[in-house]
């Protein structure tokens, strides 16, 4: 095992490796030894590093993290979407467990929307016309859950009230037709 560098020794080769054109952590690890030393013995040595590289990486990689988000949110969005169509093209619900479950459904869209819509906002030419889609589709699907509603209760109201299967996943029982 070789003897540990004095201090100096390891400020000599911090100095010999910047004026070769390394970078801090190029040169921590040449030296085997952590980037906060040679930020020391650079700030000693008065050597300074061309952070614009860094800077350069840093911003594409955001860049990049903002263009993927921006993807899947409107993935979300588009599949949100798809299953609202889906939801409020049904006819009435058959009984207050359909109705229950679509509302259900509808909620977790909603929560889907919000969610990704603060997560990723999707920038476009008219970020207003995304939102205004958003809220449109979020007010329909809030508005066919209200009709489901209204329906049941006059159907409750015609009929007497729907006897619900105390289920906890939503299922009919087992024995049911």
């Amino acid at each position: 095992m070789s003897p540990t560098p004095s201090r100096e020794d390891l400020a000599s080769r911090v100095a010999e490796l910047h004026a070769a054109g390394l970078g801090r952590n190029q040169i921590a690890r040449e030296l085997g030894v952590g980037g906060r030393i040679i930020t020391e013995l650079a700030r000693e040595l008065s050597l300074t590093f061309d952070r614009r590289r860094t800077r350069t990486a840093t911003d594409a990689r955001e860049a990049d993290s903002r263009e993927r988000r921006s993807k899947l949110a409107a993935r979300i969005l588009d599949a949100a979407e798809a299953d609202l169509e889906r939801i409020t093209a049904l006819s009435a619900p058959q009984d207050a467990l359909d109705a229950e479950r679509r509302t259900r459904g509808i909620a977790n869209i909603a929560r889907a929307v919000e969610s990704t819509i603060k997560a990723a906002p999707i920038v476009d030419e008219d970020p207003n016309s995304i939102v205004r889609d958003a809220v449109k589709s979020f007010t329909a699907g809030l508005q066919a859950s209200n009709d489901l509603y209204r329906r049941l209760e006059a159907y409750e109201a015609l009929y007497g009230p729907i006897d619900v299967p105390d289920d906890t996943y939503g299922r009919p029982p087992a024995d049911a037709p």
